[in-house]
């Protein structure tokens, strides 16, 4: 008798998040949650972070290559997700207030 999947004990992961893809500047200056992220090689150049966001009780993904939020992401330890921040503008770049 052939072993059924089911039966081996493991369970499916997956790192699609759920909600609409919205651009960074939608949220900019407001309360967001982040939820989750995942950082993935770019297919133009460096790396890139996906979010798992909620704003005002909606899920939403966002895209980008922002190397400081990546950096800063990384430092925050997985059992503290989620966490409340704001995303600003700095000059040229974004970070989390």
């Amino acid at each position: 008798m052939t072993t059924r999947f089911k039966d081996l004990g493991i369970k499916t992961e997956t790192t699609h998040f759920t909600g609409d893809k919205i651009k960074i500047q939608k949220v900019l200056n407001k309360e967001i949650k982040i939820l989750n992220y995942t950082i993935s090689p770019s297919k133009i150049k460096g790396n890139y972070v996906q979010m798992h966001v909620e704003v005002c009780g909606s899920k939403h993904v966002i895209f980008t290559g922002s190397t400081v939020l990546m950096q800063t992401l990384e430092k925050v330890p997985k059992d503290r997700f989620p966490f409340s921040s704001t995303i600003v503008q700095e000059g040229e770049h974004f970070e989390f207030t």
